[in-house]
């Protein structure tokens, strides 16, 4: 064991090929002025670094403590819970462009950002499930709902925050044209508003019975059949023409 000073620096050496071993309660290491501590080490507890006088990593019963931010230039692996208490703009997980929050032994589910798009992808078996009793589909600025799931409701989707779709207990609630380029088939009926039309390049086919499966237009309103509208049917408030 050497201790010594070159003229520039001081030195414990311990030339024997064996351990340098000091025993103690408390360890700390401060720096040359002695007003500032650098590492801390206490028996039956942790190990306390810092940076500036201000620690940054402990170590404790369950892991460890870090005060700031991570930085990997590999993999972080963790066979517990990776948990953050930081408030504003931090405590988040931030990656580049093409790493992946892999979640699953098998790395089953992965979230990422390819360069151009953000992807969610399931890889594995069974289903990708999405739970919540309203479940939204948002724009990029969170100003509009493009799609609404409500659980015990109905199913809403969206053109420019404006809904044109709705499932109902009856069927659907279409706000607009319905324009179909085949058929459309329905068990029930269909009723629109006064500017709604059905455009179909197929066939308009109700398996429904009894008092449903008809086609209710109101006044003035017409059934037009051939590609120039040349057969029309409709009922003027007083005569059906």
């Amino acid at each position: 064991l050497q201790i010594y000073h070159d003229g520039s620096d001081s030195f414990i050496t311990d030339a024997g090929g064996q351990h340098l071993r000091i025993h103690t309660n408390q360890l700390q290491v401060k720096n040359a002025a002695g007003n500032e501590e650098l590492i801390k080490a206490t028996q039956n507890e942790g190990v306390k670094l810092f940076h500036n006088n201000n620690q940054k990593f402990e170590t404790m019963i369950g892991g460890i403590d870090v005060t700031g931010h991570i930085t990997a230039s590999g993999n972080i692996s963790s066979s517990g819970n990776i948990t953050s208490t930081l408030t504003g703009s931090f405590g988040g997980i931030k990656l580049n462009d093409t790493k992946r929050i892999q979640l699953g032994t098998s790395n089953d589910l992965q979230i990422f950002h390819d360069g151009s798009n953000s992807n969610i992808s399931d890889s594995g078996t069974g289903a990708l499930n999405i739970n919540g009793s309203v479940v939204r589909v948002r724009d990029a600025s969170d100003g509009n709902t493009i799609a609404q799931f409500t659980d015990g409701a109905g199913t809403l989707l969206k053109h420019n925050n404006s809904t044109k779709f709705e499932t109902s207990t009856t069927g659907i609630n279409v706000t607009g044209h319905i324009s179909a380029s085949s058929h459309i088939t329905a068990s029930g009926n269909y009723s629109g508003s006064s500017t709604s039309t059905i455009n179909v390049g197929g066939n308009i086919t109700t398996a429904a019975t009894g008092s449903f499966g008809e086609i209710n237009l109101d006044d003035n309103k017409k059934i037009k059949i051939g590609t120039g509208d040349d057969l029309q049917i409709f009922h003027d408030a007083t005569d059906s023409i």
